[in-house]
């Protein structure tokens, strides 16, 4: 009994422990990280503040003057509220002096994504019984790259990976302990925040509750009273929302389709087109998922594990091969033991529970699906390579990959039982679970210290700016070419006089060789009027304001300043002023200007 009550004790304090180290890891990147990284950060954040200021969900028409719409007309408040209710409501919690920063919305989004986190050390333990997996299976989640800064902006994705991994929980709850009145509420309240997150989450409900039909039959006695439960707890974790659309849009409405279109209709800046997916390219399924096209594979994986802020920020090599071995030895691991069923080997000889098999298989079946329905929806509506949409599915991944390594750990025994006694054999494992978890924390530290960091908090560079060069004015343009202005030499000076608006000067090569790759300019000129001096540098693809700087002069000498890039200098062209007018160009200067990471 007392090593019954250290086991949960243990469990209990480990689970504290993830959610608690989580929550205050994800609230300081939530803090650190910049405003506007996250992808759509205005439009989410928009929602997060109407809840926050009114204390309830938006209606329409009646709030339409105080949210903010994208080009296409379209709002988040009229998604699925999980995420910004909870965002929301953390902020209304907090003190006043946090609340003024916009970051405070962030917070709940990271509370939020430290439960995931726990919850699935907590699925994980209930079904394979092992603190070292679900501990293992939490660092994995927690610290992949793309879930940490997920955690760390408000967006209504954490939601959907929250909701769906406490669905997966509840299932796997159901299966350990059988329907009663404590796990069937579990699995009603899932179901309700699935509904309440968004349809990524959903996508899972149709597999879990295969898994749930076959429990029905051990408590065939008790379904009425299971099924009122479970139904109010439906209600009580989202069910509700249905109700409130209902409500107040009617019963032929109950998940918004018919009111977003028609305020998108209202507020649209720009028209959306039917599809803007791959199938307008003449793309289609077979191309995205058998030839890879653009290699959709490939930047789908990338962009799962680690393809952060607006898709700029890749990851390296060690994040990708880590989780590319968890998510390989999943499916590779699920194949054989399926063969070994298949060809009627027992169920102990990898080490499963003889309902092992039948349960990854829907699991399997339902990380298919919501790839599926990724690249469908990539192919027939929206081009959006961003591999988050697939992480709701992470949960089941793992059950597959702990199960893979559950049979190399029964085959391993088989070798080892011989040669090392039962509390040897435990500390070998508690050693390969240590270095495991130190390997898991030391790929995202690198991605930290690697990636991220220098992209948000770059380190300042050495600057140094050698001595200035001048250019001699009148062998330097003696073979300048000339659109609507004259050029006249007064003594060491320079005159040029427009003849018509938009004058240009072309010069090649005596200032192309005195700039270098990062150079600054230096020009000094006298005008009886004010006016705006152009500068166009030509580095082989012709001039372009791309590659343009410009300054405004005012009337009287002045000295203007230029920080130019020159990396394969073919001429440069000058514009004085844009209408008619003299000037004089007094002197031309070029310094080196040294660039170089720190020491």
């Amino acid at each position: 009994m007392s090593d019954g009550r250290s086991t949960v004790r243990t469990v209990v304090l480990t689970a504290v422990a993830l959610l608690i180290g989580f929550a205050a890891y994800f609230t300081f990147t939530a803090y650190h990280l910049p405003i506007g990284a996250g992808p759509d950060h205005a439009a989410h954040k928009d929602v997060s503040v109407f809840i926050f200021r009114h204390g309830r969900l938006a209606v329409f028409p009646r709030d339409e003057d105080t949210l903010k719409f994208t080009p296409y007309g379209s709002t988040r408040a009229l998604r699925p509220p999980l995420s910004y209710l909870v965002s929301a409501s953390l902020a209304r919690l907090l003190p006043g002096s946090m609340v003024r920063s916009t970051r405070v919305f962030r917070y709940g989004v990271g509370l939020m994504c430290a439960a995931t986190v726990m919850l699935t050390f907590v699925g994980l333990r209930v079904y394979f019984r092992s603190t070292w997996f679900g501990v293992l299976g939490a660092t994995l989640v927690g610290l992949m790259p793309q879930f940490s800064f997920l955690a760390s902006y408000v967006s209504d994705d954490s939601g959907a990976i929250f909701s769906a991994t406490l669905l997966i929980v509840a299932v796997l709850v159901v299966l350990r302990y059988g329907l009663r009145l404590s796990t069937v509420v579990l699995l009603g309240l899932s179901t309700g925040l699935v509904i309440l997150s968004k349809l990524t989450a959903w996508l899972l409900l149709p597999f879990a509750y295969v898994i749930v039909i076959a429990s029905l039959r051990e408590a065939k006695s008790r379904l009425p009273y299971l099924g009122v439960a479970w139904l109010l707890a439906l209600l009580v974790g989202g069910g509700w929302w249905i109700g409130f659309n209902m409500w107040h849009y009617g019963v032929g409405d109950p998940l918004l389709f018919r009111v977003t279109a028609d305020v998108a209709q209202r507020h649209a800046g720009i028209e959306r087109p039917n599809s803007r997916g791959f199938s307008e390219r003449g793309v289609g399924f077979y191309d995205l998922t058998v030839r890879n096209y653009q290699n959709f594979i490939g930047e789908t994986f990338k962009s799962t594990v680690g393809n952060l802020d607006r898709l700029r920020l890749r990851m390296g090599w060690p994040q990708y091969a880590l989780y590319f071995s968890v998510f390989a030895l999943a499916v590779i691991g699920y194949l054989w033991r399926l063969l070994w069923r298949v060809g009627r080997r027992t169920a102990s000889f990898v080490g499963q529970r003889s309902d092992g098999i039948w349960i990854e298989t829907i699991l399997l079946c339902a990380i298919v699906f919501q790839i599926y329905m990724y690249v469908r929806f990539n192919v027939k509506h929206d081009i959006q390579i961003q591999g988050k949409y697939l992480i709701p599915v992470i949960l089941p991944v793992l059950v597959l990959f702990f199960s893979s390594i559950q049979s190399l750990k029964y085959r391993l025994n088989r070798v080892l039982e011989l040669q090392i006694d039962l509390d040897h054999r435990h500390t070998i494992y508690n050693v390969i679970g240590g270095l495991s978890a130190l390997l898991i924390v030391g790929v995202h530290s690198h991605a930290l210290a690697a990636y991220v960091v220098p992209f948000y908090f770059p380190q300042p560079y050495d600057v140094s700016v050698r001595q200035f060069k001048s250019m001699d004015l009148v062998k330097g343009f003696a073979a300048a070419e000339t659109t609507n202005a004259e050029l006249r030499n007064h003594g060491d000076a320079l005159q040029i006089s427009a003849l018509a608006a938009d004058p240009r000067v072309v010069i090649g090569g005596p200032l192309c060789r005195i700039l270098h790759r990062n150079a600054i300019l230096q020009i000094s000129i006298t005008s009886d009027q004010e006016g705006l001096f152009q500068i166009f540098v030509d580095n082989g693809g012709g001039f372009s304001e791309r590659n343009t700087h410009r300054a405004i002069y005012r009337a009287g000498s002045t000295t203007l300043i230029f920080a130019v890039r020159a990396d394969n200098c073919k001429q440069v062209r000058l514009d004085p002023m844009i209408g008619p007018g003299e000037l004089t160009i007094d002197n031309i200067a070029v310094a080196p200007l040294y660039i170089s990471q720190p020491r």
